[in-house]
């Protein structure tokens, strides 16, 4: 039987569009444990040149995160650079009031800043 990684169950259930009781709470501690890339209009490894895509939905800024392989195909079209990182890591960079958008190549899943900061205090061993 083929293991299943860490970023194929996440989107396998976002793109499912699953909509039980506690999903997203369960989708954020998956997000926590997966690598992900930030798109950039700018080169990451200049100084300044990090740019992230920040989308404004209601006058909440929500930055988007690419998870799988698609999505970030999708996004060189707009966008010329990426940045790896793990989820827990966009969490606990990210600017207190401001969402996320994952995009998973096929759908998206919002991520409101309520969640994120909830996300930002779970110790390490209960995501992963």
């Amino acid at each position: 039987m083929t293991e299943i990684s860490p970023n194929e169950m996440f989107n396998r259930i976002v793109d499912s569009r699953l909509d039980a009781p506690g999903i997203l709470a369960s989708l954020g501690n998956m997000f926590l444990t997966i690598t992900v890339a930030i798109p950039s209009g700018g080169d990451p490894g200049e100084q300044g040149g990090f740019e992230p895509v920040i989308a404004l939905e209601q006058g909440v800024p929500f930055m988007l995160v690419l998870s799988s392989p698609a999505a970030l195909t999708k996004s060189e079209e707009l966008v010329g650079y990426a940045l790896q990182t793990t989820g827990r890591g966009v969490v606990q960079s990210l600017a207190p009031g401001t969402g996320i958008i994952v995009d998973t190549g096929q759908t998206s899943l919002r991520l409101v800043p309520e969640l994120i900061e909830e996300l930002r205090l779970r110790p390490d061993e209960l995501s992963g």
